[in-house]
């Protein structure tokens, strides 16, 4: 019907006037990406494609978000780089490191964390400069 192609049309200015909006502040977005209204990236941070930005998120300047990361509801800081990632109701503190297929719900990762692939973190709180997993000395 032709209110569904112009529905269609009406997403795609908005999600451009969106992506123009963040490439105006300095922000790189590199490829398709999906980013709510709401959301903020701060200058210098770059976003690659495949990025689902919802709800009340803030990112931080020169945070690095690599290909198919699901962000929602979360404060991400600067310096952080984010790999593949569900993060949601989260805080990130500055100077993280987070690699694929993390899953991170509801939890704090104070500054200067590595996190490893193929880790769940729930419901608590990262102290600062801690890697995980836990490497056995």
């Amino acid at each position: 019907s032709n209110n569904a192609s112009t529905l269609k049309q009406c997403e795609g200015v908005l999600k451009q006037r969106i992506l123009s909006k963040h490439i105006s502040n300095g922000v790189d977005i590199l490829g398709d990406c999906e980013i709510d209204e709401m959301v903020e990236i701060g200058t210098g941070s770059m976003i690659f494609k495949g990025n689902i930005l919802r709800g009340n998120t803030i990112i931080g300047k020169n945070t690095i978000l690599k290909e198919n990361n699901v962000i929602e509801n979360s404060n991400i800081g600067s310096d952080v780089c984010i790999s593949g990632s569900n993060i949601v109701d989260c805080k990130i503190e500055d100077n993280v490191f987070i690699l694929p297929y993390c899953y991170i719900h509801n939890a704090t990762i104070r500054k200067n964390c590595y996190i490893s692939s193929n880790i769940a973190v729930e419901n608590r709180t990262i102290r600062a400069g801690t890697r995980l997993p836990k490497e056995n000395k």
